[in-house]
């Protein structure tokens, strides 16, 4: 009995990531603790989405002198060369302005494109030393 107990484990220590992998998606670092000083901006690098599926953004901004205030945007691109990445038409900000520290979680809807980017720019009451982190997260329908 200890046997099959001790098996049934390792089976589920190295199937459950593999598991989870295809049930959950994948999770990209978008922004990890990004400075976005008073009203600059950053760009995530190019992530590769395949054309599709349903995806969902958790961000935060945090700032030691003040409140953040960000807008975070989706550019998209048909290939990873940084000139061709636009805002869709036809698409909201993910949010125009975010004025607190809190932890958010949003759904994204972009079209159809092979590449995706996430923009990060400071609103004017942004403080110089605002950060951000963010994750992107993708479903396969």
């Amino acid at each position: 009995m200890r046997k099959i107990l001790l098996l049934l484990m390792v089976f589920c220590l190295v199937f459950t990531p593999i598991c989870n992998a295809e049930i959950f998606g994948t999770i990209t670092t978008l922004f990890d603790g990004e400075v976005i000083e008073s009203t600059g901006d950053a760009s995530s690098r190019a992530i590769h989405v395949k054309g599709g599926g349903v995806f969902g953004i958790w961000y935060q901004a945090t700032s030691a002198v003040g409140t953040a205030d960000v807008k975070l945007e989706v550019l998209m691109s048909y290939d990873d060369t940084s000139g061709n990445f636009i805002e869709p038409d036809n698409m909201s900000d993910i949010t125009s302005s975010v004025s607190d520290e809190a932890i958010h979680v949003d759904s994204i809807y972009p079209p159809p494109m092979k590449y995706i980017k996430i923009k990060c720019t400071g609103v004017a009451s942004n403080p110089a030393d605002t950060v951000i982190t963010a994750y992107l997260f993708t479903q396969s329908e």
